[in-house]
């Protein structure tokens, strides 16, 4: 509102009234940064230093351009160096919101670096075309006041790479940095249309703003800028800059951007060709030249580094797909060697009570009227004395031998476990009661070999308790009437098979 006001009033008025908005820009950075505390506190400081310079300066020309009555060509050149700091400044603030609060990634910044200088470049060859071009006669450049212009325009520049590279790196995401990439846009445009001015009439590029008109519009961009620096340091996103950056590929709308920026420069050098003389020198077209060769080749290297982004990026998804491959293939063997060890007798490795009982109550549940399954509870006869005699090391080796000379007694569709101790059992399938005593022959006949462990050769029986299962029943039924048979074994002397 405040400047609207100031632009509607008349020019003597308003040269000095407007010295407010500058003054009000520093004073909104200044409460910004105090007010929100943003993370990269130091690049928000150089900014306003920037401004206070470029401010600092203005109120110095304007209490001198009124003392001298209003003479421009009065005011000493020194008078104009006094904008120049504010450039560095301003570009190093820019720079550093852009380098310290962005999250770190491989390539990350070297692309966001590699797209701000395409557009830069671009950006050159627009100015060159548009305003530098018209002043390669010479005689321009004899005035301090346009080699003043041209350096500003220059620094600008400066300040485009270190704004874009901001803006490429967070996009829309943070309406503070949006407000300072359009603040430099307002500013690179004032130095614009301020310098096109200086060119004069009949001069090729920026004829349409030679007028009345084009003094005010200058002074509305620069207006806008400040605007912009002030509203950008109080809008509340100021505190979360640097938290939600944008992604750094190639994508369609920055490939847009370079075709516009790689457009313009050819563009608008052939519109500011003067259509009645054509006639160029070396100088007219090897500049624009060198420059457009430069663009080229720096948007080739662009696309190089993003190709090797992607490539760097599918690699790395190859070896984290490997990697997370491997892991499944890693846990799915140690469920299943949790899945084992909780089934089976961690010394025998036969299948332990749980797994026998499963097996069990599977075989009685699809029982047929007409098939028959036996259970054999076996106990190994002086166990207990090889256990006191010789050590546990050598009754484990015992039992370990044991379960081996089981598993060739019984058939692949049997099931053998070991439910603890030296207590074993096994169940048949699908056969007669002749079948299962066989079996059970062999059982004792096995164990009766002398076992030789750790060098003692050392002899065992074992009793055999018998059940046939003949009739639908529960699994613990049938261990209970096997156990049975297994204690009526013992009690008849050992060494015996009981029915």
């Amino acid at each position: 509102m405040l400047a609207a006001v100031v632009l509607a009033l008349p020019d003597p008025a308003r040269g000095v009234l407007w010295e407010v908005v500058p003054l009000a820009a520093v004073t909104a950075l200044a409460i910004g940064i105090r007010r929100h505390r943003p993370p990269a506190a130091a690049g928000w400081w150089l900014v306003t230093a920037g401004v206070a310079a470029w401010t600092g300066a203005d109120l110095l020309w304007t209490a001198w351009y009124v003392a001298a009555g209003g003479d421009a060509a009065a005011l000493p050149l020194w008078l104009d160096l006094l904008y120049i700091p504010m450039y560095p400044l301003l570009a190093a603030g820019l720079y550093r919101l852009s380098r310290l609060s962005a999250p770190s990634g491989e390539g990350e910044g070297e692309g966001v670096t590699l797209d701000a200088v395409v557009v830069v470049v671009g950006l050159a060859l627009l100015q060159w075309t548009m305003i530098f071009q018209a002043f390669s006669g010479g005689e321009d450049l004899r005035s301090a006041e346009h080699i003043m212009t041209l350096i500003c325009m220059t620094l600008d520049l400066v300040v485009a790479f270190a704004a874009v590279r901001l803006w490429l790196r967070y996009g829309v995401r943070n309406t503070s940095y949006r407000m300072l990439g359009l603040g430099v846009a307002a500013l690179i445009a004032g130095d614009a249309v301020f310098t096109a001015t200086l060119v004069g009439d009949g001069n090729p590029g920026m004829a349409v703003l030679h007028g009345p008109g084009a003094e005010l519009l200058g002074t509305g961009a620069w207006m806008l800028w400040l605007v912009l620096m002030g509203t950008a340091a109080l809008h509340p996103s100021m505190a979360e800059s640097g938290r939600s950056a944008s992604g750094t590929a190639l994508t369609f709308t920055r490939g847009g951007l370079f075709l516009a920026v790689a457009c313009a420069g050819p563009v608008s050098f052939v519109l500011s060709l003067d259509s009645e003389q054509v006639t160029l020198n070396r100088f007219d077209i090897a500049f624009p030249m060198l420059l457009l060769t430069g663009l080229s080749v720096f948007l080739l290297i662009r696309m190089l580094a993003a190709t090797g982004t992607a490539q760097r990026h599918a690699r790395r998804l190859d070896e984290q797909a490997a990697e997370l491959s491997r892991a499944l293939e890693e846990q799915n063997a140690l469920q299943q060697l949790l899945s084992h060890r909780s089934m089976h007798d961690p010394l025998t490795g036969l299948s332990n009570r749980a797994l026998f009982t499963d097996r069990l109550e599977q075989a009685t549940a699809r029982r047929s009227p007409t098939a028959r399954h036996a259970l054999l509870l076996l106990d190994l006869d002086g166990f207990k004395h090889v256990n006191d005699s010789y050590g546990h090391p050598v009754g484990d080796q015992l039992l370990i031998q044991a379960g081996r000379r089981l598993r060739t007694v019984v058939r692949e569709s049997d099931t053998l476990a070991r439910f603890g101790g030296d207590e074993f059992a096994i169940l048949l399938e699908d056969v007669t009661s002749e079948e299962a005593g066989e079996v059970a022959g062999r059982v004792v006949e096995a164990i009766a070999e002398s076992f030789t462990v750790s060098g003692e050769v050392l002899h065992l029986t074992v009793s055999v308790g018998l059940h046939m299962i003949a009739e639908a029943m529960e699994a613990q039924e049938a261990l209970r009437d096997a156990d049975l048979a297994l204690y009526a074994a013992k009690a008849a002397g050992k060494n015996q098979i009981s029915v």
